[in-house]
């Protein structure tokens, strides 16, 4: 995993003092880590939606099963949803 690193404020200050490339160096800088961190957030939230859609389903059999009594759920779960071993 790629470390993360935002500038301290001494850091920044340091920035200024060495003029504009300095400055836009950090900035090119932080801008890469805010595109790794939203990616990081979407693979997240992706993931997160996969579970709860996983979830929903399992829910949604479980009554199913209960109204009807049917007890066996592997032979119809559909491949997509099943949990990897």
């Amino acid at each position: 995993m790629i470390s993360i690193h935002f500038p301290t404020e001494d850091e920044v200050r340091e920035a200024y003092h060495q003029g504009e490339e300095a400055v836009v160096a950090l900035f090119r800088e932080m801008i890469l880590n805010m595109h790794i961190l939203a990616e990081r957030v979407q693979k997240l939230e992706d993931r997160l939606a996969s579970l709860w859609q996983r979830q929903q389903w399992k829910a949604s059999f479980q009554r199913w099963s209960e109204q009807t009594g049917t007890q066996e759920s592997a032979h119809i779960v559909p491949m997509s949803l099943r949990e990897a071993p």
